[in-house]
């Protein structure tokens, strides 16, 4: 991870996983947030990255799950 918070980063992929596989109220339940905002605001850099995917050119890593 490049940066100072890597524990708040590994929050912030999970929290994100979560909610992609999920949703937004698991991933807050998860964070134990008592606001949906809060969880949406912070908490889902890597649902952003991961809608600029092209997945076909990654579907080779289906064998993966």
């Amino acid at each position: 991870w490049q940066t100072q918070k890597t524990n708040h980063a590994l929050r912030d992929y999970t929290a994100s996983m979560i909610t992609m596989r999920y949703s937004l109220a698991d991933a807050s339940e998860w964070c134990r947030h008592s606001n949906l905002a809060t969880t949406q605001a912070s908490y889902n850099r890597f649902v952003a990255m991961a809608k600029r995917v092209d997945k076909k050119r990654l579907a080779w890593l289906r064998w993966a799950k």
